[in-house]
């Protein structure tokens, strides 16, 4: 699932449609070296009797990784003292026009 949608003004504007490159995490992404590896363990799920719709049950997963693993973008302030965190990188910014 992506959180796209507190971009949705950016995105509108954009007149080819958008090729998501990002790869699925799982715990077999391997990190990168030195960090620890991925830890998704399921901690609690919805009972297959619980009827639909009805709230009071959730599925609930815990993920443990360091930040250098999967598909992700380094903000320059991961480098630099004063570079701009990832907030305040317009997600324009991120995307290339291109042609198949």
């Amino acid at each position: 699932m992506h959180f796209l949608s507190i971009y949705d003004d950016q995105l509108s504007m954009m007149s080819q449609p958008i090729i998501d490159l990002s790869y699925p995490l799982d715990n077999a992404t391997p990190p990168f070296p030195g960090n620890p590896p991925v830890e998704i363990v399921v901690q609690a799920t919805i009972p297959a009797d619980h009827p639909a719709g009805v709230p009071g049950a959730m599925n609930i997963s815990r993920l443990h990784t360091g930040p250098h693993v999967g598909t992700h973008l380094d903000a320059p302030f991961h480098f630099f003292r004063e570079g701009a965190t990832i907030d305040q990188i317009p997600l324009s910014d991120t995307m290339e026009s291109h042609s198949c």
